[in-house]
């Protein structure tokens, strides 16, 4: 049996390059986390295509475009949905939900990477590298 998840607080590379590290950059973050790729690279990337379609980098169009290119895969959960930390997976981008609210996280070596620990909401879907 696997161990239990372990919560890596991270900022993902964000203060690197800006001082503020909590205001609501998740799925660059998680993206950045996940994939292994520099956190500014990422926001950058995420730029440029929502500006060439007029949304927000957060957009899910702009995330689920780019894992998809990467060749990664999405894996819906079933309901009830299962917490964060029962995902048993080394690599992958989370989709879950934090009550009312979205939020992407970053699962790493099988455990949790991001700046608030997230493995106890619900899990929507989870991408990951095929």
């Amino acid at each position: 049996m696997k161990s239990q998840m372990q919560y890596i607080d991270t900022d993902g590379g964000r203060s690197r390059y800006y001082r503020y590290s909590r205001i609501g950059d998740c799925v660059i973050r998680s993206v950045a986390l996940a994939t292994g790729a520099d956190y500014q690279d990422i926001f950058e990337e995420f730029t440029d295509r929502a500006v060439r379609i007029g949304v927000f980098a957060n957009d899910d169009r702009i995330w689920r475009s780019y894992l998809k290119e990467l060749g990664w895969q999405e894996h819906r959960l079933p309901n009830p949905r299962p917490l964060v930390n029962t995902i048993r997976v080394s690599q992958a981008v989370v989709h879950c939900r934090s009550g009312y609210s979205g939020h992407l996280t970053a699962v790493v070596q099988g455990n949790l990477h991001d700046i608030w620990d997230a493995r106890q909401c619900k899990a929507y879907a989870y991408w990951q590298p095929q």
